[in-house]
């Protein structure tokens, strides 16, 4: 497990989501902002929010809309929320995006069944905006989205005037681990919108839990001495809020990744099951065939 002192956040979201701006890459070809929502979904209400989810896919296709997400579930913590991210190379294509997302959802808000499944299957939501911190990232080019399974994220909020000793102290853990050659990674991405304090995000994607089996303990060690994580432990209590852990599994049947993303893995995000055309859906007797994925086929030859 890292050793670093930014811990994992709480990745809840869902709803306005942005296009994955695949123009305007950052230094280290990650996206530059991330939209992070969390919907608290209703208990028993799972398979609802899912025809809802489904809806919205189908909209986006038959609009040919370039709006895209990744969603997902967390595994741990709050089981009942819905998450979902987005990604964007600049405010602009935030902006965008959010527009694109109101037409999808005035376009489904005509249906009546839609709107009314809409509010009795969701109890909250909150949404996230956060830049990247290109500085604070750790092998960031291991930093694999397409190809990840699971998301290992964490989310630690600084104490009022902490933020600068807590970024030096951060610099110098990743400086340990570079020296160690800790076999870790992941990408830190800092709130600039939707929480009251500096918060700071890191993101790890995993191909499996079982990436989490790696021992990495003796590698610590050897860096991490023990008068160093005296000093680190002494450090974030002086300026660390809180912190928290959270898995998610990422759900490739209810998310629109972008077409990059999608070629790079087509196996995982080729939808499986036929998207349901209404909210929600009942077929009897109906073969299931695969289908493509909802970005692949927007660029069939007409």
């Amino acid at each position: 497990m890292k050793m670093t002192l930014a811990v994992v956040l709480a990745v809840v979201l869902v709803s306005s989501l942005v296009a994955l701006a695949a123009d305007n890459p950052s230094p280290t070809n990650l996206p530059k902002l991330i939209v992070l929502n969390r919907e608290d979904i209703k208990m028993g209400r799972m398979g609802e929010h899912d025809a809802l989810m489904h809806q919205l896919i189908q909209t986006a296709n038959s609009t040919h809309s370039d709006f895209h997400w990744i969603s997902g579930k967390s595994i741990t913590g709050n089981t009942s929320e819905f998450i979902a991210v987005g990604f964007a190379g600049s405010y602009a294509d935030v902006q965008q995006g959010m527009q694109d997302l109101n037409q999808l959802q005035q376009a489904n808000l005509q249906n009546a069944e839609y709107e009314r499944q809409s509010v009795e299957s969701h109890l909250s939501g909150h949404s996230i905006i956060a830049h990247l911190r290109a500085e604070l990232c750790y092998r960031p080019e291991q930093v694999d989205i397409a190809n990840a399974r699971y998301w290992d994220v964490t989310m630690i909020e600084i104490k009022p005037g902490g933020r600068r000793d807590f970024e030096e102290l951060e610099k110098e853990s990743i400086e340990l681990h570079k020296k160690g050659n800790i076999d870790e990674r992941w990408a830190t991405y800092e709130v600039a919108y939707g929480t009251p304090n500096t918060t700071l995000i890191e993101l790890t994607p995993l191909r499996s839990l079982a990436d989490l089996d790696v021992d990495t303990q003796a590698a610590h060690q050897a860096v991490f001495t023990t008068p160093i994580r005296r000093q680190f432990q002494a450090m974030a209590k002086d300026s660390v809020v809180y912190e928290e852990n959270t898995l998610i599994t990422i759900r490739p049947e209810i998310s629109r990744p972008a077409p990059d993303i999608v070629a790079a893995n087509p196996d995982f995000w080729t939808v499986k099951e036929p998207v349901a055309s209404t909210v929600p859906a009942k077929t009897k007797g109906k073969k299931k065939t695969p289908v493509q994925p909802a970005t692949l086929k927007e660029n069939e030859p007409k």
